[in-house]
């Protein structure tokens, strides 16, 4: 991939990240999280690293993941094709939202709550490891 493609990604990538509160991080080298990016897109320190500073282009599943986390369309995020957010103006439905809505109020209070830790980064590989348990139990649960 040439270098500039790489260029600009990483200026489309810094600026959605700095419009995401969860994202931002002013006072760094870039003013962004990158420990939240490494988490999300499930990639090494050095990989976001090289995201952030135009070194590198993610694949595809993992751009996908990046732009649903910053609420921007992958082509946007890859191209620069506009619009930067669905033309609709909504924030597409996530597949925690869709299952928000099927939940009991106190599995949609479980649920914000695991989300909101996972977009603040906060879940380490021992979270994710209980909660992959817990996903594999609850599927092989009769109803």
């Amino acid at each position: 991939m040439r270098d500039r493609e790489k260029e600009a990604f990483a200026r489309r990538l810094l600026e959605a990240m700095r419009e995401l509160p969860v994202a931002a991080k002013p006072g760094t080298k870039h003013g962004v999280n990158a420990s939240a990016l490494q988490k999300v897109a499930g990639v090494t320190r050095e990989m976001a690293r090289r995201y952030v500073e135009g070194m590198a282009i993610p694949n595809p599943d993992t751009m996908r993941l990046i732009a649903d986390w910053l609420e921007v369309r992958v082509a946007w995020l890859r191209d620069g094709e506009e619009p930067k957010r669905p033309v609709t103006g909504r924030r597409p439905i996530s597949e925690i939202d869709a299952m928000m809505s099927a939940a009991s109020p106190r599995s949609q209070r479980v649920i914000r709550r695991i989300k909101e830790a996972a977009e603040a980064g906060r879940l380490t590989d021992e979270d994710m490891e209980v909660l992959g348990a817990m996903a594999e139990r609850l599927e092989n649960k009769k109803p």
